[in-house]
């Protein structure tokens, strides 16, 4: 399989650092490093021992090419995947995977008209300690499980928490959250009653957010912790 990484930031080297690894023991050759820093995209093609590109237009029309890695920040992620899906590529996006249920939803209707697969990577549900969490929800020896909840963690500030661009500190770490949480327990968004979370981000300081999601209750508690 040929395919190419848009994006050159930290899990855009992840992936890429990946595939290098599968090589040729598992088919995969990295057609491209697509960024539009000239820079970033040199450094990491020149780490994975693959061509650069800062024209995304150069890989989406090779024909050649059988999948985009998506890894730009969320508010780029429906025109680069849109397109490559009507180019007739398979795709693979970062999560978020948008920051409005529109740019999702039109991201999926691109991949069923297409014919095409679009997998959003919501890889926690794939870590052993979380599978063997659902295992045992599943096996109901410990009883009826009715909400889930995470911790809190030190918000970002800075270009990353850009509204026009990127998701926020609370929506890149909460949508992993979320798909632990619904596959711990079995539950998919429609028995999600409601969700609600928090965030507060302060230049300077370090600010806390701590939230929960009750599954099936229809009680949801949020609140920020400084």
């Amino acid at each position: 399989m040929r395919l190419a990484v848009f994006g050159a930031g930290g899990m855009g080297a992840t992936h890429a650092s990946a595939y290098a690894a599968f090589g040729k023991k598992e088919h995969v050759e990295i057609a491209g490093i697509v960024s539009r820093s000239a820079p970033k995209a040199r450094a990491l093609a020149k780490r994975v021992n693959a061509p650069w590109f800062t024209d995304p237009q150069k890989i989406l029309r090779d024909e050649s090419i059988d999948a985009i890695d998506v890894t730009t920040p969320s508010g780029l992620h429906r025109p680069l995947v849109v397109s490559a899906l009507a180019l007739g590529k398979h795709v693979f996006c970062e999560t978020p995977v948008a920051l409005t249920l529109r740019d999702a939803d039109a991201m999926i209707d691109a991949a069923r008209g297409n014919r095409r697969i679009l997998m959003v990577a919501q890889v926690m549900r794939f870590v052993a300690d979380y599978q063997r969490a659902r295992q045992e929800a599943a096996s109901g020896k410990l009883g009826s499980l009715g909400s889930s909840w995470r911790g809190a963690w030190p918000a970002r500030t800075g270009p990353r928490n850009d509204r026009d661009r990127s998701a926020s500190t609370a929506n890149r770490s909460s949508s992993s959250r979320f798909t632990i949480s619904t596959s711990r327990t079995g539950s998919w968004a429609g028995r999600v009653r409601s969700w609600r979370t928090a965030c507060r981000v302060r230049a300077g300081s370090r600010s806390m957010r701590w939230s929960r999601w009750n599954i099936g209750t229809g009680v949801p508690s949020s609140r920020d912790l400084r």
